[in-house]
């Protein structure tokens, strides 16, 4: 092979191979800035879907509490309004807390409902 036919040969042997090494690059920053978009939509879309659940979580136990919490309120006004007796209010309340506690599970604290009534001397109305 004649020699300036080797040196034309190397030059374009060396610019295929820069060519070559040019692309595999351009091809490894466009694939990072494609798929860390990609990821980070994903990764959004996660992140809110976790957020949304506990938020309904959240709201559901609030909910459960309330409605106990209004439940034991209404009971105890019913008493009180019907001329029941502060044992009679003490034991109504005792009994609820063993169900709301026992029922309830992880809505109601284990202390359980309480209240302070005090009597007023005199006729009721």
């Amino acid at each position: 092979m004649p020699k300036f036919l080797s040196g034309k040969i190397s030059k374009t042997l060396y610019t295929q191979l820069l060519f070559t090494v040019l692309a595999f690059a351009a091809m490894v920053v466009l694939s990072y800035v494609f798929m860390s978009s990609i990821v980070r939509r994903s990764l959004i879309r996660n992140a809110n879907a976790i957020l949304d659940f506990a938020e309904v979580r959240i709201g559901v136990s609030l909910s459960d509490t309330k409605t106990i919490l209004d439940n034991f309120s209404d009971a105890a006004q019913n008493m009180i309004l019907s001329g029941a007796s502060a044992d009679e209010i003490k034991e109504s309340i005792n009994e609820l807390s063993y169900y709301a506690s026992k029922i309830g599970g992880k809505a109601v604290d284990a202390k359980g409902f309480y209240g302070y009534f005090e009597t007023l001397p005199g006729p009721r109305f």
